[in-house]
């Protein structure tokens, strides 16, 4: 297991002043905090015609955008939902969501937070409504969350495989751990062929790609805490800067110092 780096997960700063930004060739990225733990971001998509696998580690998200028709859908099971209008979607920590979207730009608005809030539903969660905006506060926030309870979960996996489930479950809990895919597949039990196999059919990436955004998305959580990008790289499992500063760009199409975090006193 990776024992170099702080843990830095759950670093409990006063962030209600932090202010951020990032500006790529196809996205542009502004946040700041509507409470000492809650983020706000805005972000502005020209985005390619892909299918596009979203986690954000620890984070959690809840994100709103009204939607032009025919370009942007959502895979739950094995359903392709075409979502237009105004809509939420609710992203729990951990969660990976499959969205097709069509090439064009698009905006979305979104508020989360690295840290749990016990009110929000475990699974991931699709409202369409005009009655509500996006929370401003942390009571707001509660009270769409009792709509969204309502709502029909988003299934995640394609089709059920306890294979598949029991590799993500491990690799969401150890994912700062330096260890192969088959070192992991004996640990569980299965070849590594067989289960990493069962991991694409059911989320649609393999379990490294898996873990690379889980690390990504945390060492991004990391610096926006205010951690170093050293410090943020080892603290989520990487041992080479080189390594993560080259998957960094694969994922995030820019490179770690242009993501530019403030305090504003």
């Amino acid at each position: 297991m990776n024992q170099m780096g702080p843990e830095l997960n759950h670093r409990k700063t006063k962030l209600k002043n932090n202010r951020g930004h990032v500006i790529t060739s196809t996205y542009s990225n502004r946040f700041s905090y509507i409470d000492d733990h809650i983020l706000y971001c805005e972000k502005q998509h020209n985005y390619s015609k892909k299918i596009y696998h979203e986690t954000h580690a620890s984070d959690w998200f809840l994100a709103y955008a009204v939607l032009p028709e025919n370009r942007v859908c959502l895979r739950s099971a094995d359903t392709i939902l075409k979502l237009d209008g105004p809509i939420f979607i609710f992203q729990p920590a951990f969660s990976l969501l499959e969205f097709h979207i069509e090439e064009g730009f698009l905006k979305w608005e979104c508020i989360g937070s690295h840290l749990p809030f016990d009110f929000l539903p475990t699974s991931p969660k699709l409202l369409k409504t005009s009655n509500f905006t996006l929370p401003k506060n942390k009571q707001d926030l509660i009270e769409v969350s009792k709509k969204l309870f309502l709502q029909p979960s988003i299934i995640q996996e394609r089709t059920p495989s306890a294979i598949a489930e029991k590799l993500k479950n491990y690799i969401d809990s150890n994912f700062r751990e330096d260890l192969k895919i088959g070192i992991i597949a004996k640990k569980l039990n299965y070849s590594r062929e067989v289960m990493t196999r069962a991991f694409k059919k059911v989320y649609g990436i393999s379990p490294i790609e898996y873990r690379h955004k889980l690390r990504l998305s945390e060492a991004l959580i990391q610096m926006r805490l205010g951690f170093s990008i050293t410090d943020a790289l080892l603290s989520v499992g990487f041992m080479d800067p080189s390594q993560f500063i080259v998957q960094f760009k694969n994922l995030f199409n820019s490179l770690p110092h242009k993501y530019k975090f403030q305090n504003e006193k």
